[in-house]
């Protein structure tokens, strides 16, 4: 049993390089501009105050969200990648984007 679960893990790591190996700069871009969308609450929390009371429990509950989303989103980018048509590729990622901004923004705790 220990045996397949390091050809599992194994097979993953090739994939993986796979993936990495045929993507662009502007994908590496895409990826960073998806994870910059996940820590975005943090930089609003300097910019636009934050309620108090049980308000800033909301933030402290959304901040993994955000980011976690955006990581999630940002390896199926890479899982993308593999997909040769540019306009779905685009579609999906800009479809993810907007998602993770809309969650963003409707999730902050405005005071």
């Amino acid at each position: 049993m220990l045996f397949d679960f390091f050809t599992f893990i194994e097979y993953t790591q090739l994939t993986l390089n796979i993936y990495i190996a045929s993507m662009t700069q502007t994908d590496w871009i895409k990826i960073g501009v998806n994870l910059f969308v996940g820590f975005l609450t943090l930089l609003l929390q300097n910019f636009i105050p934050i309620g108090g009371g049980g308000i800033s429990l909301i933030f402290v509950l959304t901040v993994p969200t955000t980011i976690g989303l955006s990581l999630l989103s940002s390896l199926l980018y890479i899982w993308l990648t593999s997909i040769k048509k540019q306009q779905t590729k685009n579609f999906i990622y800009y479809l993810v984007l907007i998602l993770n901004l809309f969650i963003t923004f409707a999730m902050y705790p405005y005071g």
